[in-house]
This record gives C-alpha cells, structure tokens and sequence, in this order.
C-alpha cells in the first residue's frame, strides 16, 4: 500500500515537473520572439520603486525608466524585474526593448528581465522531472526485487 501511495507522488512530481517545464519553454518562445520584434534604445532610470512580496523582507527595488521613442514621445515604464539592493541608481543609462506598436510592453534589456521568467519554471521542472524519475526507477528495482 505505502508503495502505491509513494508512486502516486513520484508521478505527481512528475507531472508538475512537465508542467513548469511546458512554462518555462512557453515563456523561452515569448521572449525569444518579443526579442526578435522588439526595438533597442537607451533609457534613464529615474526612480526606484519598491515592490512588496512575502518572500523579501522590505520588499525589492524596481527600476523606474524614461525613455523617448523615435517619434519624440517620452515613455515611463516600471521594469518587471526587481532587485534587493536597488540594481540601478538614479540617472543610470540601461539598454531597454520595446515593440514599436506596443511602447508599454518596454522592458529592461538585462539578463534577469528578459530570462529569469523562463529559466526559472524550466529548472524547477526539469529538477522535478529528474528526481522523480529517479524514485520512479528506485521504486520499480524495489519491486522487483
């Protein structure tokens, strides 16, 4: 009975492995094609902003860019990626992307902007996958032995 019980779980880590590893390989595709579409220009950072969480104590800092695109308009936007200390200091020149038709959609051209949403899912799936493969493959050796 308790090897049942273990296999239902070693599958449903299985299971959620595959999961996040479908999001995370969704989310590679995304940016991957935002990249692909999306312009290159130059902001300032002129702020930083605080963003709250459970998981960090005081919160972490996000940037606040300025931007003015190619038709002289100025655009504002909060990245989407923070950090604990502040990243960027006020006045700071950082890279930025954004879709010509969708300004809004701007977002700082940094390492942990662009991938941190896809890589993440993807190693925790691909951890879940393993290990319970693993159990899986201890349990049946269990079995026939």
């Amino acid at each position: 009975m308790k090897a049942n019980r273990d296999m239902a779980i070693y599958v449903s880590f299985f299971a959620l492995g595959l999961i996040a590893l479908s999001l995370g390989t969704w989310a590679f595709i995304d940016r991957l094609n935002y990249k692909k579409l999306a312009l290159q220009d130059q902001g300032t950072v002129v702020n930083n902003e605080r963003q709250y969480s459970t998981t960090s104590k005081g919160g972490t800092w996000a940037p606040v860019v300025e931007w003015i695109d190619d038709q002289k308009k100025k655009h504002r936007f909060v990245s989407n990626y923070s950090h604990k200390p502040a990243k960027y200091s006020v006045g700071s020149i950082v890279p930025i992307l954004y879709l010509p038709d969708k300004p809004e959609t701007a977002e700082v051209n940094s390492f942990g902007a662009m991938w941190a949403q896809a890589l993440l899912p993807s190693v925790i799936g691909f951890v879940f996958i393993s290990l319970s493969t693993l159990c899986i493959a201890m349990q049946k050796k269990k079995r026939r032995s």
